[in-house]
């Protein structure tokens, strides 16, 4: 986890030019791992989903207001995968409740059997799954609070805010952004697939609709 993260920060850094903070971070992945990790060729697909995934329209304002309409629909992004993993995970919490219940219905166990056929074997996953969701929960506040500081930001620069000043602001932004994607759980490849698209259409327009705002304030000033 620490090395996607470190490997998530370089892009970024490199991305929307940034300095890095090695006290933070620390030395970058060494080149030989980054090949070792890159060596399998991407066929077209996968290329093609992997350029140009933050909003095209971030190039049309500078570099300094790009880069925060990137961290926010990063923000924005994650939280709401991992919305919908905590909704996947509540649906099948309630599936494994109500399935244990009808069963044991159906099968009219008495309570001892009940304990020992139905509710010990199932306890584990049980455990897992509202583990797993109250983890998510937490994480899903975590990132609402950094996308609400990363609106503060966006909101003192489209107020006039010194490029020297906001790209400071956006380093502290990136730091925590990096504490949370080394301390985060995970989340299934299968969600990220599942709602990419809509995702990616909801963060265009919304990218769209910001560099429009910065514009409309920035003409009339």
């Amino acid at each position: 986890m620490k090395c996607a993260a470190k490997l998530q920060e370089q892009f970024d850094c490199d991305v929307l030019e940034m300095r890095p903070n090695e006290f933070l971070v620390g030395a970058r992945v060494d080149p030989e791992e980054v090949y070792a990790l890159s060596a399998q060729e991407l066929d077209a697909k996968g290329e093609r989903e992997l350029r140009d995934w933050y909003p095209v329209a971030v190039g049309e304002v500078p570099m300094h207001v790009g880069r925060i309409l990137c961290q926010r629909e990063n923000l924005l992004y994650d939280g709401n995968v991992r919305k919908t993993y905590s909704r996947v995970l509540r649906a099948a919490l309630v599936a494994i409740v109500c399935s244990l219940t009808f069963y044991s219905l159906l099968a009219g166990l008495s309570v001892e059997a009940l304990l020992l056929t139905v509710l010990a074997p199932a306890l584990p996953i049980v455990n897992w799954t509202l583990r797993e969701f109250f983890r998510q929960r937490d994480t899903v506040e975590t990132l609402e609070r950094l996308k609400a500081e990363s609106e503060k930001l966006w909101k003192s620069v489209l107020a006039g805010r010194p490029v020297a000043e906001a790209g400071e602001r956006s380093r502290e932004l990136q730091d925590a952004l990096f504490n949370h994607r080394v301390a985060s759980p995970l989340v299934f490849d299968f969600l990220y697939r599942f709602r990419r698209n809509a995702l990616e259409a909801q963060m265009n327009a919304g990218a769209v609709q910001l560099v429009s705002e910065f514009r409309r304030v920035t003409a009339g000033a």
